[in-house]
């Protein structure tokens, strides 16, 4: 929950104050910054998975209270991630004592752009091994201290750079702001770290261990590869419409992409705490246990992402409308019923990643995505070349139809499962819910025709509600019982 509600703070932040940035910044600058940040966090995949790899073993050691292991875990990786933000941080002032070219315009000084890089650089060093302290923390699956924090340092600090914005200021006190907001929340996350309630963890070279660090790099690369396919499949599509068709039809595809995309980074967002769990779990517990976690937890988050699709599906064109206008919903709405399919299909098996993160098996995983990343970019270029950009739609499609179902049957075979057993237990109990769902919105468009934001949200949460509540009444008694009570402890 706490996952799920720092990304919606942030994009209501993003929402009020990005607006503020670019008349602040100007097109220029305003793309400068973007630009600039983007390099960096391509860059940033010279961790080579470095994230993900501390927050599975941490949880893994954890669970075996192996204190030797976790200061190994710790100091090692801090070692790797430093040196790493020191070579990128190298990297950026090369780049602005060499006059920062490509960033200033024609017949401009340049010394305002060296000054934001060295900032910049100066982020990184801090970032980088910051990265490391905030992943021990979620490998102890403490998501809502660190959420908690991320969430009052993005307040007073967007509240602080709006302040500076709206009197004036541009690139340069924006980039400081964001750099000692950085600092200050990665320094406030190790002095936790520091206190006998959080672990005792400090940092020393004694506890420095090259075969650690191979260890880490060893499990991060699996995730690393994994990442790159991930980027081939989701960012591809644009460049493959702007040179195949025509950079104007971008945006008609871009549009519904993003509708669809906020769905999958809901998805992301709550079920990122399980892979330190699944890595604790397949440490202490039985197989047996894992897999009823496993089942359970997609149970519930099936039953979000059919209440999610159902409302794209049947509200997402008018949505489109009221958004940015009739033309778009017009030329996306094929492209949103393709590509909210294909998703769809990936989020029936919400857990996948994390469960074979978690137990160390995501390497297979990775070389399915390559795969499924190759093709779908070869068939995306076929494609657009013969039914133009909802082409590029069905060649997301057409592969995730493929990999999805043999996905499903690696991880029932890595935790001793079945498919069919999963399918009757996370699948089936969303079923009816959403074929309910689905009648209401039909009858609320038919009958009231929705319009506007106000029209459009109203039914949706009427809707949500509907579904969420079919879910929970169509579960078994015993089941819905625990589940109110779980609800009515928590809260009361």
């Amino acid at each position: 929950m706490s996952n799920i509600a720092i990304l919606i703070l942030k994009l209501g932040v993003a929402f009020i104050i990005t607006p503020c940035i670019l008349r602040a910044l100007g097109k220029h600058e305003y793309g400068i910054y973007e630009i600039v940040l983007s390099v960096v966090g391509y860059m940033g995949m010279l961790e080579l998975g470095m994230q993900p790899a501390v927050t599975r073993f941490i949880a893994r050691y954890a669970a075996v209270n192996d204190e030797v292991k976790l200061k190994n875990i710790f100091s090692s990786a801090i070692v790797f991630s430093a040196a790493t933000g020191a070579l990128v941080a190298g990297v950026l002032l090369v780049w602005a004592f060499a006059g920062a070219r490509g960033l200033a315009p024609p017949d401009a000084s340049s010394s305002r752009y060296t000054v934001f890089l060295i900032i910049v650089a100066c982020q990184v060093l801090v970032s980088f091994p910051g990265n490391v302290i905030t992943s021990v923390h979620q490998g102890h699956q403490r998501y809502w201290l660190t959420n908690g924090l991320t969430a009052i340092n993005t307040v007073i600090g967007s509240t602080i750079i709006y302040f500076f914005l709206k009197n004036g200021y541009g690139l340069l006190v924006l980039t400081l702001a964001n750099t000692i907001g950085v600092t200050i929340k990665f320094i406030n996350y190790y002095l936790l770290l520091r206190l006998d309630k959080y672990g005792r963890y400090r940092f020393g070279l004694k506890y420095v261990s090259s075969e650690t660090i191979r260890e880490l790099i060893n499990f991060g690369f699996k995730s690393f590869a994994l990442g790159i396919a991930t980027r081939i499949r989701n960012s591809t599509d644009s460049v493959v419409i702007g040179m195949v068709i025509s950079p104007a039809a971008v945006a008609y595809f871009a549009m519904p992409s993003s509708l669809v995309n906020q769905v999958r980074n809901l998805v992301s967002s709550a079920t990122l705490g399980f892979m330190p769990l699944f890595s604790e779990l397949s440490v202490n517990a039985s197989p047996e246990k894992t897999r009823e976690v496993y089942y359970t937890s997609s149970r519930y988050m099936v039953g979000i992402v059919v209440c999610g699709f159902v409302a794209i599906a049947f509200l997402g064109p008018r949505f489109l409308d009221v958004w940015i206008g009739v033309e778009y919903g017009r030329e996306g709405r094929f492209i949103l019923y393709i590509l909210a399919m294909a998703t769809f299909i990936q989020m029936l098996n919400p857990f996948h990643g994390r469960i074979l993160t978690g137990i160390g098996s995501h390497g297979i995983l990775a070389k399915i995505r390559m795969i499924e990343a190759i093709i779908n970019l070869v068939m995306s270029i076929v494609l657009a070349k013969i039914i133009g950009k909802e082409g590029v739609a069905m060649g997301t499609l057409i592969p995730a139809l493929v990999a999805e179902p043999f996905i499903l049957f690696i991880v029932c075979k890595q935790i001793a499962g079945n498919v069919l057993v999963y399918l009757v237990q996370a699948l089936l109990p969303s079923l009816l819910p959403g074929a309910i769902t689905a009648l209401f919105y039909y009858v609320a468009i038919v009958k009231f025709n929705p319009i506007g934001y106000g029209g459009i949200f109203s039914v949706g949460i009427l809707g949500s509600i509907l579904c969420l509540f079919s879910f929970v009444l169509f579960l078994k008694r015993e089941e819905r019982c625990r589940f109110i009570s779980i609800i009515k402890n928590k809260y009361k």
